[in-house]
């Protein structure tokens, strides 16, 4: 199962711990929303509950003059443009009207579920992995 990030913005970075180089801790919010997607699917990305893992995907898409026989002969990286991947904990889910989502008292009527299309992943980033991209995107002058 797939969807499109509307936006991912770092929260909150805790200081190292004594000795260490990379952060305690970084927590960041995925914005996503399950509008375009099937009953089905909705419902498996609505069922995500704390301590599952997320992969966040980099694409930048297939080299727009290949032919689709061009395609299927390069490697997958190449064929779908795969820049970056990297996993997140899921820490809490919450849904359009900020109602937390993967407390089991706090569900809403499965009939129904969730109000509005728009929700909210609180996650546990790998902080070593963050440290890693911010440390490259330093030397390379780019902002993050």
């Amino acid at each position: 199962m797939a969807a499109a990030v509307a936006a991912l913005s770092i929260t909150e970075v805790k200081r190292p711990r004594l000795g260490e180089k990379v952060p305690a801790e970084v927590r960041a919010d995925l914005e996503y929303t399950v509008a375009a997607l099937s009953p089905l699917v909705r419902a498996e990305w609505d069922a995500l509950r704390e301590h599952d893992v997320v992969f966040l995907l980099a694409l930048h898409g297939p080299p727009p003059d290949a032919t689709p026989a061009q395609l299927a002969q390069l490697p997958f990286v190449e064929r779908y443009g795969l820049m970056a991947v990297r996993g997140g904990e899921v820490v809490e889910q919450r849904d359009e009207s900020d109602n937390v989502m993967n407390e089991f008292f706090a569900r809403n009527d499965k009939k129904k579920g969730p109000p509005g299309v728009k929700r909210t992943l609180k996650l546990l980033l790998d902080a070593a992995q963050v440290c890693r991209v911010w440390r490259v995107a330093i030397r390379a002058r780019v902002t993050c």
